[in-house]
């Protein structure tokens, strides 16, 4: 078979070996496939359900959800594993592969994903408050969390307050349902929020979304102060059960309103998008017996396309069906896709559900979840781009592929979340259950072998705000291949620009067989882009990831400076002595740096963001748009001031 290696600024890609069957257990993952997980501590904790999946920029495998192995053996806590390619856990990892950790009350885990510095976040619901002392006494008010993990396992203590992000809507009531980061490192987690709109209403639920910036901090330019309360139902539920990203930049949220599945897009800014047209499906038509629909999760094609996965109820018999949906980029119906653009199909008898989907660059969509067999089992199926069965997929060529992990106690089975690693495989995480107890499950399924295999990952690329870094970008031919390679990125991170050998951002690229094709990619970031760790996956047409670009905007004085002066030439600072006062400190700050007095520096450096937080909205500007993007100038300001600070007592 033809095969490719891509090098990127030293990432080697190896031939991953003999062509796979899409749909079969892959049996170099710890010998069988699957990876059975069991938190409990000298025997004590026997419930550890994981929630989700994601693969970090080595190519391990991180799954994360909850155990009751932690301190108080009734509540909740998180529990996060990582694992190496082949099945075994990473002992580099808190040196057991594994980590156990109480966010301070009953901790449920809803999502994790990592960043380009290979740090783990996780994101759920606590009832953890202050003042609440003894955790088994904190009560019902539960509150959405953010926590994060360095890439040893240890906890992330530069994040937020200490390491975890506490997130209130206002009311007793917040239950997060997802978690994603976003091209420009920032964090969405959603779910809902028990809302009280005031007079002539009544309290509700309603949809519930906060964004963090890298550092764990509110982001202001997202509803004003970080979060959104979402009434998409006044006087009646509505909750926000699973995002993603569009291309556009748009969050989009799987919702449940009145029972009714809903998909929504969100623009930058927390506002919902305008012009488009939120598809629901209030019944299937030709599915009379399938009533309740629910959306579980959500996932955007590179047609821009939005598919959802979920079940309905059936009437006609005891039981559920699997439902797959796809709308066009406005929201409207894709009648291309199945039947009117739904796919509502029963897998056998009993209860199933669609769990998680993903989309592979052919436009395939692969959804996994459980069905109804010995016990519930673990359940994978993949259809073509026109939503037909992939008889090229599974064990019976019949698009589908159930795993009962234990039929010895017909174990019941789930996968909660499902994700493609490093070279397309499909891995999944769930739970298994038996008599004994209940563990993490993770599973991993062959696709057809695209020949790529990540190993070292590269430090990210330094950029500095205003300006532009290059790398190398090479594609060795393996076995004779000398196709045409269209290499691009799937997402460009608002304010950058990414140019291969400057012909903008698509390389097309013919490597000679059996040779080598080496091409410049140029990173150029505008001045008003945040400082922070910004992650941009390229890829072929024909495969699912090649690799990821991992750029870090760095501060710096001169550049800060520059900005400053633009910013008062542009109007967004308003008083030329506004402007001279900030250039005098951030010139003294300087000069302290370079004499070697960090602390007198960091010092004058914390004066000026107490100054600019005072500007800010009376001479200092709030928001402002340039080329189509719209930011807050204050904000630019101060997160550069904040990283400037950070860099300076990071310095031995």
């Amino acid at each position: 078979m033809k095969k490719l290696t891509v090098v990127l600024a030293f990432i080697i890609i190896a031939g991953a070996g003999l062509s796979a069957v899409p749909g079969l257990l892959d049996f170099s993952f710890n010998g069988t496939g699957i990876a059975i997980t069991d938190f409990a501590i000298a025997g004590i904790g026997n419930y550890h359900d994981a929630a989700g999946i994601t693969t970090d920029r080595s190519g391990r495998t991180v799954v994360a959800g909850l155990t009751t192995a932690g301190v108080s053996l009734t509540l909740y806590e998180a529990a996060i594993s990582r694992y190496n390619a082949d099945g075994s856990l990473d002992t580099t990892f808190n040196g057991t592969g594994k980590v156990i950790h109480d966010f301070g009350g009953d901790d449920h885990v809803v999502g994790v994903a990592t960043d380009g510095l290979n740090r783990v976040i996780v994101g759920g619901y606590t009832n953890w408050h202050a003042g609440c002392v003894n955790k088994v006494e904190c009560g019902d008010n539960y509150n959405f969390f953010v926590g994060r993990f360095n890439e040893d396992g240890s906890v992330d203590t530069t994040f937020a307050d200490g390491g975890r992000k506490i997130i209130g809507f206002g009311s007793d009531t917040d239950y997060a349902r997802d978690l994603l980061i976003d091209p420009q490192g920032r964090i969405v987690i959603a779910g809902w929020t028990y809302y009280d709109p005031g007079i002539l209403s009544t309290a509700h639920a309603a949809l519930a979304l906060a964004r963090l910036l890298p550092d764990g901090a509110f982001d202001p330019s997202f509803g004003g102060d970080g979060t959104v309360i979402g009434d998409a139902a006044p006087n009646a539920y509505s909750a926000a059960n699973a995002i993603a990203i569009d291309h556009n930049g748009r969050l989009v949220i799987a919702a449940d309103v009145i029972g009714i599945p809903f998909i929504f897009t969100m623009d930058d800014n927390g506002s919902f998008s305008s012009g488009y047209e939120a598809p629901f499906i209030l019944q299937i038509p030709w599915r009379d017996d399938c009533e309740q629909i629910q959306f579980a999760d959500v996932a955007v094609d590179q047609e821009n396309r939005i598919i959802a996965t979920g079940y309905c109820n059936q009437t006609s018999v005891d039981g559920t069906a699997i439902v797959i949906f796809r709308a066009l980029p406005d929201g409207t119906f894709d009648e291309t896709f199945g039947n009117f653009g739904v796919i509502a199909e029963s897998f056998g008898s009993g209860a199933q559900q669609g769990r998680s989907v993903i989309v592979d660059a052919l436009g395939r969509v692969t959804i996994a979840g459980f069905v109804t067999g010995c016990g519930r089992d673990m359940f994978i199926a993949r259809v073509l781009e026109d939503g037909t069965v992939d008889h090229g997929f599974g064990p019976n060529a019949d698009g589908q592929a159930a795993i009962n992990i234990d039929s010895g106690s017909c174990s019941d089975d789930e996968a909660h979340e499902l994700t493609f690693d490093r070279q397309g495989r499909f891995m999944m995480a769930g739970s298994t259950k038996t008599d004994a107890g209940t563990n993490f499950a993770v599973v991993r399924v062959l696709d057809e072998d695209p020949g790529f295999d990540f190993l070292l990952p590269v430090a990210p690329i330094d950029v500095v705000p205003g300006t532009s870094a290059s790398t190398s970008v090479t594609i060795f031919s393996i076995d004779g291949f000398n196709e045409l390679l269209k290499i691009r990125p799937s997402t460009i991170p608002a304010g950058f620009t990414l140019s291969f050998d400057g012909q903008g951002p698509e390389w097309q690229v013919t490597p000679p067989a059996n040779g080598s094709s080496t091409g410049v990619l140029t990173v150029t970031v505008s001045a008003v882009v945040a400082p922070g760790i910004y992650t941009i996956p390229i890829f072929d047409d024909r495969f699912q990831d090649v690799a990821d670009i991992t750029v870090n905007v760095v501060a710096s004085l001169p550049m800060l400076g520059a900005t400053v002066q633009r910013f008062v030439e542009a109007g967004y600072i308003d008083n030329a002595g506004v402007g001279g006062a900030m250039q005098r400190m951030l010139q003294q700050a300087d000069d302290l740096t370079a004499r070697g007095n960090l602390e007198a520096a960091t010092q004058v450096l914390n004066a000026l963001t107490s100054y600019i937080d005072a500007q800010a909205g009376h001479h200092i500007a709030t928001t402002a748009v340039e080329n189509g993007t719209t930011f807050n100038p204050s904000e630019i300001l101060l997160q550069n001031v904040r990283a400037l600070s950070a860099q300076l007592g990071a310095t031995p």
